[in-house]
């Protein structure tokens, strides 16, 4: 009896220690000074009428100035920050773990698919786009060339600047042109820089490995010799970023303002929590 007592008092005395241990992550997890939220336009997600929203009068222009107002504003600050795929054209020969999908056992290497009634051999990469804010606020190191500045966030043609993951120095160098599928249209990706080693974007309790990623810059500017079509595209995914907050506790105010400016715009975005 007194050893079953012993097991019991035992079993308790973990179990509130596993409870208090799982509190303080938990509050580890919640204790930062910027909270990340996430821009989402639910609407034409869940009814796959994105295409309506881009034919729109003047939509360009508006989605425009949305995001020149959430850039302004003084309730948040609002990065342009998207996780997507870039996709290498040509047959990969490279190892598979710098392949997306690689990370979930799929093989997604050596796709065919047909583009402008060609057809190409794609592979996808994971990328991140990032505005200048992002490239700020992140302040990662390179372990060769250059940062992302001025002109390389202003498009002209379809040339994309990449800085490349750690693991990728071993088969590119500074000054490789790669023939790209990026928003679904053909571009030539121009390698500008490498990663140091273990470079990591921690956004709240998300952490993002840089070593099989690469980076391209979410641009300010678009020339109007960039097809429309292809602007609209960029500019839409370009508002799927996320606001940051000093305060959680300021989370109400900034959904209105963010309301607010979704009204004015006549645009459907709302504000979530972050992943």
């Amino acid at each position: 009896m007194k050893e079953r007592m012993k097991v019991i008092v035992i079993f308790i005395i973990i179990s509130v220690l596993s409870c208090v241990s799982l509190f303080m992550m938990y509050q580890e997890k919640n204790d930062f000074e910027q909270q990340y939220f996430h821009l989402a336009d639910l609407q034409n997600i869940q009814n796959d009428s994105l295409g309506q929203l881009l034919d729109q009068d003047n939509i360009l222009e508006r989605l425009n100035n949305f995001k020149q107002e959430l850039k302004e504003s003084e309730k948040f600050t609002f990065i342009e920050f998207l996780p997507n795929v870039v996709e290498f054209i040509g047959e990969w020969d490279k190892p598979n773990q710098l392949v997306n999908g690689y990370e979930y056992g799929a093989d997604l290497k050596n796709q065919t698919v047909h583009v402008n009634n060609k057809e190409l051999l794609i592979t996808p990469i994971n990328c991140i786009s990032m505005d200048q804010d992002a490239w700020d606020l992140y302040d990662l190191s390179l372990s060769e060339g250059n940062e992302f500045a001025g002109t390389d966030y202003s498009l002209t043609e379809k040339k994309l600047p990449l800085i490349l993951g750690s693991e990728f120095k071993e088969y590119y160098d500074i000054g490789d042109e790669i023939p790209l599928l990026y928003f679904s249209e053909e571009w030539t990706g121009v390698v500008q820089g490498f990663l140091e080693d273990d470079e990591v974007i921690n956004q709240d309790w998300n952490e993002y490995s840089l070593d099989t990623r690469i980076l391209v810059p979410s641009f300010k500017e678009m020339s109007d010799k960039i097809d429309e079509d292809l602007r609209k595209k960029i500019t839409y995914a370009q508002l799927e970023g996320d606001v940051l907050l000093k305060d959680k506790a300021e989370y109400s105010k900034a959904n209105k303002e963010i309301k607010k400016l979704s009204q004015k715009y006549n645009l459907p975005y709302e504000l979530l929590r972050g992943y």
